[in-house]
């Protein structure tokens, strides 16, 4: 069952847009400033919020390297040029929270989309166990699939015609 979007089911999904902090670490490619690698932003990133003052990343075939975040300069230690000294930074900029969910085929529905509209409680309260589960333990990668239609969406989530 779909209607238009309601405060009632807006309020019941806690569709308020939220804020968060979203992080790059960068380097100074002379006077470029260049992305990480995902690896790396998250070890950094990891890094950074337990107030390590500096980590070792070997980033193959280029070299290991200490990264000092309170100096925010990165070091070679082995590999080419050992002992060249560059800058490196922490760009953060504000993004809204949300969520994507990818369809049985393959289409991406996002937090502000047709799925936003379902006002049938049975549904809705499936599609909050569902997101409460994979918000109690982001890093839990089975928790972010779910098959629709089996199991204890089939009946709910899985026969939505959006």
């Amino acid at each position: 069952k779909r209607s238009h979007p309601s405060v009632q089911t807006a309020s019941f999904l806690g569709a308020r847009a939220s804020m968060a902090d979203f992080a790059r670490w960068q380097w100074d490619d002379i006077g470029q400033w260049r992305d990480f690698a995902e690896q790396y932003q998250a070890e950094m990133e990891a890094a950074f919020h337990n107030r390590v003052p500096s980590l070792e990343l070997t980033i193959p075939p280029f070299g290991t390297f200490c990264m000092d975040l309170r100096m925010m300069t990165q070091v070679t230690i082995k590999g080419r040029n050992p002992g060249y000294t560059r800058d490196i930074r922490r760009q953060v900029r504000k993004i809204e929270v949300g969520y994507f969910i990818q369809g049985h085929e393959g289409d991406i529905y996002a937090s502000d989309e047709a799925i936003d509209q379902i006002d049938d409680v049975q549904t809705l309260e499936a599609l909050v166990r569902l997101l409460s589960s994979i918000v109690e333990d982001p890093e839990d990668f089975c928790r972010r699939s779910a098959n629709l239609e089996e199991g204890e969406f089939a009946g709910t989530l899985g026969i939505c015609d959006d």
